[in-house]
């Protein structure tokens, strides 16, 4: 026999029972007995037998002894529910094991499973079968022929075909389908396909890499069993490209609908800003990828293979080295309008890049659908911790992100670990004590990241401005890294689970099912007023939730203590009835029967245990400390001196439970005392605002930051206030507001009508106010990729640490749709402190106060970010004119922390000027439209 050690398709694991003759003498008589042999000694007599045709050829056999299930689930053209997918070992056609499919359909004609083979160029002996055994006739064979040297026009990747074979037409037995002649039928979709395109199609080095069954029979339960796969007559194709995969010689890189594998495993990607910090640190705060806006290089993608880490880095030229398959994909950013046309040729270089053909992530929030086709992967998020944008607007715009008709691109979001600078400046001028007084709490930052993941997001990006630093006490380190782990432990959900909105009755809460093939996670998030500027607090009252129906009887788990905890739940008509005593602002709960599920959460939690109880004890002590001190400097604030000693002790005795062993006891020790001290916070904290507005101030957007409004009090409490200094501020005329250097900019967009003009009817006072509104004409109206009205007010001219009042009448006539609504903001809080407007039908005063860190102007901007209607009146800029310090008296609280204007905060044009996105209005009283 030859030696055939190298034949393709061999998998030493495997055996094959087959009837064989019994040449020992011992045992059952030749007849009767099956006898094991290896799928090497079969290869050996197929590779013999195929030498007296066709030398070059071999043969792939998948027998499906083991319990890996090697078949893949696909596309539908209708609702499919799967009950079960596994091999199973009382079924088989030959040998022990073959693969089950069981599912319910509604109408359709498909369901599609494949299986990988290596890919074999077509001839004429290329003949794949599979052995199937269905409960009724219609399931079909089919393979995938990838044409190497035509691109397909939609995808920009190799065009493909599917050549249909066999039927089954039995009931209850087993039946051999295969596909036969493939050349001959490639030929004549060919000329079919050249005959309605007019275009050329080359068929040059055409080869199939899956094999695929429709396996759907009709509605309602269907069952099917596949065993014995073989690929009569292979030949290796030299170097596919393949139609959906971005593949390298080493690491494979695919997008399946919006997931992404890497070897074929669905991936949720935890992603590091990359500041420079080694790499080993990123592994060990639970990061499995970091993200940075430059080139890799050797010695960089050297590094994150020793630590195991996946690179996402802007394209390059340069030669990468051995270790380049670390990149798993380019990104590409694109800040305005007027980076796009540059975005679009950096995204086709990329492409040309090795490793070759890897997905291109594009890196911005605001997009068109042309933009859509020139990635593969959307990166995208706001800064919403500490603003005026809820979390519930949030993650309803994320929900909508990368959506083009049938057609979802990939969803990575962006969530900041750090302040927003424009913020941090306000503060700094009021003598902030400590930066990281500004770090999230460890429920403000969850809150964020579900927001984000149940949205339907692939991925988060831990955003920072600064690098992060390792120790077990460094609170943004324990953050971090509890965060991951979290989100470590649900990543087979996250990774390729299929998202769906569960309804209830409370307004208030959202509950997301994930659903994958063997459970479903319920995502419950209570959403409440200001919870992305101070966290909620926990509710008293039970969560109670009706789910669709699993298979079975329900089993309910709840994740985020120590270990599972067992719910109560059982069936109800309607579905699976699940409650939750005491329930947090964030409950994540487990619905599943499959001991493969629970075992893998019970090893992972307890794996972890050790660790998560150690930086959450260290974690509450940190935030204990912050608040406990921040109350203290509070003016009039609830004393809970007590209550902080009694929380203190409890977390010093958590401390000693942890290190004697009892880590379980500790965390739940550790996660009360961060309730009550939230609790203590959130009561504060509206106490203080006592109903203002919290975009009021700056000092307002943190719990931490409130004792600084004392500073910001005393020092406008001496001195006064100066008259209205804003030009043309009553807004009364076309003519005052020009000459007074009020600016008009509409964009025009597809399908948007824009309209800017002052009116006399209503107004708050005088004789007119100005009247913005713009509304989408257009048959598919697509979201305004820039705001469709922008007004911007005259400069006023501020001195170093001086304060501005700025205050306007706002009137919306309906309720504004869409995520920012009216945009109110400044050039010295920057967007990151607007202030938001929804409704309002009557007259309503805004206000906010500013300090000038810098000599510079100050400018108002309102942005009408999307279709509706609003009046505007009655703005108003007033300066505080300190008194005149005497000899004595003693230095202002406000100091200066910057001597120089970067450029992103220098005065913006005021004139009239033309933009990407259409030209903008010279005048007031003005319509546009296209």
């Amino acid at each position: 026999f030859l030696n055939v050690d190298g034949v393709r398709g061999f998998d030493p694991s495997l055996t094959l029972r087959v009837p064989f003759l019994n040449v020992d003498g011992v045992g059952d008589s030749a007849a009767s007995k099956a006898s094991e042999f290896s799928v090497k000694t079969r290869h050996t007599i197929c590779l013999c037998l195929s030498l007296l045709s066709v030398a070059a050829t071999g043969w792939s056999i998948e027998s499906f002894e083991t319990p890996t299930r090697s078949w893949q689930l696909r596309d539908h053209d209708g609702p499919i529910r799967v009950m079960r997918h596994q091999r199973v070992f009382d079924e088989a056609h030959t040998g022990s094991g073959c693969e089950l499919i069981e599912f319910e359909a509604g109408q359709g004609t498909y369901f599609h499973v494949v299986h990988s083979i290596t890919p074999s160029l077509i001839h004429p002996e290329l003949a794949p079968q599979v052995w199937v055994k269905a409960e009724r006739p219609g399931a079909r064979l089919a393979v995938r022929v990838v044409l190497p040297h035509t691109k397909d026009p939609r995808t920009g990747q190799p065009a493909s075909l599917l050549v249909l074979g066999s039927e089954y037409a039995l009931s209850g037995q087993w039946q051999q389908l295969q596909v036969t002649d493939i050349p001959t039928q490639v030929s004549r979709h060919l000329r079919a396909l050249r005959s309605q395109t007019q275009q050329p199609l080359d068929d040059r080095e055409a080869y199939i890499d899956l094999i695929v069954v429709n396996t759907f029979q009709g509605t309602a339960l269907n069952r099917i069993w596949l065993d014995d796969l073989e690929v009569m007559g292979q030949v290796q194709a030299q170097s596919p490209a393949l139609t959906n995969a971005f593949q390298s010689r080493g690491t494979r890189v695919s997008l399946r609908g919006d997931s992404l594998l890497i070897d074929d495993t669905p991936q949720f990607l935890r992603l590091a800003r990359y500041r420079g910090e080694p790499l080993t640190l990123i592994r060990e705060l639970g990061f499995n990828a970091i993200l940075t806006d430059l080139p890799a290089n050797s010695a960089l993608l050297s590094e994150a293979q020793a630590a195991g880490i996946w690179v996402v880095a802007a394209p390059s030229d340069a030669p990468l080295g051995p270790a380049q398959d670390q990149v798993i994909a380019w990104t590409v950013r694109a800040a305005s309008e007027a980076d796009e046309a540059q975005l679009f040729q950096t995204a086709a270089r990329a492409r040309q890049l090795k490793p070759a053909g890897r997905p291109v992530v594009g890196d911005f929030n605001r997009v068109g659908r042309s933009t859509l086709t020139q990635v593969d992967i959307l990166l995208t998020g706001e800064a919403v911790r500490n603003s005026s944008l809820t979390l519930r607007r949030h993650h309803d715009w994320l929900s909508a992100r990368g959506i083009d008709g049938d057609r979802r691109t990939p969803l990575w979001v962006r969530v900041e670990l750090d302040p927003a600078p424009t913020w941090r400046r306000q503060l700094d001028m009021l003598s902030l004590p400590s930066p990281d007084l500004l770090l999230p709490d460890w429920n403000q930052l969850r809150s964020e990241v579900y927001a984000a993941v149940t949205a339907g997001a692939r991925g988060v990006l831990l955003d920072t401005r600064q690098p992060l630093q390792g120790g077990p006490t460094d609170p943004r380190s324990s953050l971090v890294r509890l965060m991951n782990l979290e989100l470590q432990l649900l990543a087979p959900w996250f990774a390729g689970g299929t998202f769906s909105r569960v309804h209830h009755a409370d307004a208030m809460l959202q509950v997301t099912q994930v659903t994958t093939e063997r459970s479903r996670l319920l995502v419950a998030q209570r959403y409440a007023k200001d919870q992305q500027i101070v966290p909620a607090a926990p509710t008293p009252e039970p969560l109670s939730m009706i789910v669709p129906p699993l298979a079975g009887a329900a089993r309910g788990f709840r994740l985020g203590g120590a270990r599972l905890e067992s719910l109560y739940a059982r069936r109800v008509p309607g579905g699976d009835h699940v409650s939750v005593e005491q329930a947090n602002p964030i409950e994540l709960v487990v619905l599943s029967q499959d001991p493969l599920v629970l075992n893998h959460l019970s090893r992972s939690l307890d794996a972890s245990l050790e660790e998560r109880a150690r930086r959450t004890n260290s974690l509450a002590f940190y935030q204990l400390g912050m608040s406990a001190e921040s109350h203290r400097r509070l003016v009039n604030a609830p004393q809970y001196q007590r209550q902080f000693d009694e929380w203190r002790k409890q977390l010093q005795q958590a401390a000693q439970t942890q290190q004697n062993g009892g880590h379980a006891e500790s965390l739940r020790n550790s996660q009360e005392v961060m309730a009550h001290v939230d609790a203590a916070k959130r009561q504060t904290w509206e106490q203080q605002l006592a109903g203002i507005d919290p975009q009021v101030s700056p000092t307002f957007l943190s719990f931490h930051s409130l004792p600084l409004q004392r500073e910001l009090r005393a020092h406008t409490s001496q001195g006064r206030w100066s008259v209205n200094v804003l030009a043309g501020a009553n807004l009364e005329n076309m003519a005052s507001a020009e000459r007074s250097g009020w600016t008009n900019q509409q964009h025009q967009q597809g399908g948007w009508h824009t309209e800017v003009a002052f009116i006399g009817a209503g107004a708050k006072s005088g004789q007119s106010c100005l009247r913005l509104a713009c509304s989408n004409v257009a048959l598919k109206p697509q979201a305004a990729r820039v705001s469709p009205i922008t007004i911007q007010s005259p400069p006023v001219e501020m001195r170093t640490g001086q304060v501005a009042r700025v205050g306007f009448w706002v009137k919306v006539p309906r309720t504004l749709e869409g995520r920012d609504g009216l945009l109110v903001y400044d050039n010295l809080g920057g967007r990151d402190l607007a202030t938001r407007v929804y409704d309002g039908p009557e007259w309503t005063k805004f206000e906010f106060y500013r300090v000038a860190w810098a000599p510079g102007p100050l400018i108002v901007t309102w942005e009408l970010t999307d279709a509706g209607e609003v009046w505007l009146d009655e703005v108003s800029v007033q300066l505080h004119e300190p008194p005149a310090p005497s000899p004595s008296s003693a230095p202002l609280p406000i100091q200066p922390s910057l001597t120089q204007r970067p450029a992103s905060q220098r005065p913006i044009a005021l004139s009239p000027r033309a933009t990407s996105g259409g030209v903008a209005s010279q005048g007031w009283a003005t319509n546009s439209s296209r």
